[in-house]
């Protein structure tokens, strides 16, 4: 094998690397920035999700005291209309 041929192939093979080393350079990017868009997605869900129950509990606290509140003032009415979304219930339920 001639000098000439043996620069060819070095070249091929530096260029190889190189190109190698590149790819792998961007490819180590794109993961990078994969990894932070995941980050910043799992960050927003937990902020959400945190809102979300913090407004179903206090929609429950709400339902609570004007639960409270009818049944000291119109228990008979309370009953009536507790018995009533009973018998809704159960109808539905049996289907």
């Amino acid at each position: 094998m001639d000098n000439t041929t043996k620069s060819y192939g070095n070249e091929a093979m530096s260029a190889a690397e190189n190109a190698a080393n590149r790819l792998k350079n961007k490819a180590s990017e794109v993961a990078d920035k994969a990894q932070e868009k995941m980050d910043e997605a799992i960050d927003e869900v937990s902020v959400r999700a945190k809102e979300a129950r913090d407004a179903v509990r206090d929609y429950a606290n709400q339902a609570a005291d004007k639960l409270d509140e009818s049944i000291q003032t119109r228990p008979m009415t309370t009953l009536i209309g507790a018995v009533a979304v009973g018998f809704v219930l159960g109808a539905l339920w049996k289907r």
